[in-house]
């Protein structure tokens, strides 16, 4: 939801159910449908009231509510009551390195995208990804997904981000990757978390070498998330690049070396990261 609406609608909140909302969130009740649309269902509609809810009660609490309402009402500036919102509600994600260059900025970036049309030069270049989308132009089908289907963007925005792949080394690689997670500030900051797990030379085939670029698109719902002004990409390694053991030579005997490593199996308890995404 845009900071605007967002402002406008908590101005219009009576104070007992800004009071109530905070009450259920102090006692650890979960915010439902219902109590989201007693509070905003007529400034925002449903979605966004639930996104609004979420906000209020996670971040500032009941006092927090009577100051925001009071700089509201004075025309002072809201956003830094919001400076960090909660990790972003997420729908549904993809995360792929593909091994097209996309002549994107070193630090990487991101684009909210509101449609079909919005996301058409990204659809364009994730076609050409692999030997046969190279050639056929459906590369990356299952990645597309979320960015060409129309339906999706009825109740979600697709954010899409894209960092140079810098993962290859001489000594050693990533096998493995994942995306963890998101979170936006109230001006627009928008920071990607992703996992990689990395192995050693000897370990060659478990290595991407043909990355050029590692990419994350998520869909949020709709009108959730502002504008965004900067991307900031964070990796966290597991690192497994220690030496093979003795008589670890087979591609089996080096898979069940990895297995057992205990970052490998911290990276998978985590799968991936999805359990920063779904509440």
């Amino acid at each position: 939801m845009k900071e605007l609406e967002f402002m406008k609608a908590l101005g219009n909140v009576p104070q007992d159910t800004l009071d109530e909302l905070a009450e259920w969130q102090e006692a650890g009740t979960p915010i439902t449908k219902e109590a989201a649309g007693r509070a905003f269902l007529r400034n925002i509609g449903v979605g966004a009231a639930l996104a609004a809810c979420a906000v209020i009660a996670v971040s500032v609490g009941k006092e927090g509510y009577r100051r925001m309402r009071a700089e509201t009402n004075t025309g002072a500036p809201v956003a830094e009551q919001l400076s960090a919102l909660e990790p972003i509600e997420i729908a549904d994600y993809k995360s792929e390195g593909f091994d097209v260059v996309m002549n994107i900025p070193e630090n990487g970036t991101a684009q909210l995208l509101h449609s079909v049309e919005e996301a058409e030069p990204w659809i364009k270049l994730v076609r050409q990804n692999g030997e046969y989308g190279r050639k056929t132009g459906e590369g990356a089908e299952d990645f597309r997904e979320l960015l060409e289907n129309k339906a999706v963007y009825q109740e979600y925005d697709i954010i899409m981000t894209a960092v140079p792949y810098r993962y290859n080394y001489p000594d050693h690689g990533v096998a493995m990757y994942g995306f963890r997670g998101g979170t936006i500030t109230g001006s627009g900051k928008l920071t990607v978390e992703a996992a990689f797990l990395t192995v050693g030379t000897e370990m060659r085939e478990r290595m991407f070498e043909e990355i050029k670029t590692f990419c994350c698109c998520f869909a949020v719902p709709k009108n959730t998330v502002p504008d965004i002004t900067e991307f900031e990409f964070q990796n966290v390694i597991f690192d497994c690049t220690g030496a093979l053991p003795d008589g670890c030579d087979t591609r089996e005997e080096h898979l069940e070396y990895l297995y057992s490593l205990p970052n490998y199996q911290k990276f998978m308890e985590q799968d991936g990261g999805t359990q920063y995404l779904r509440r």
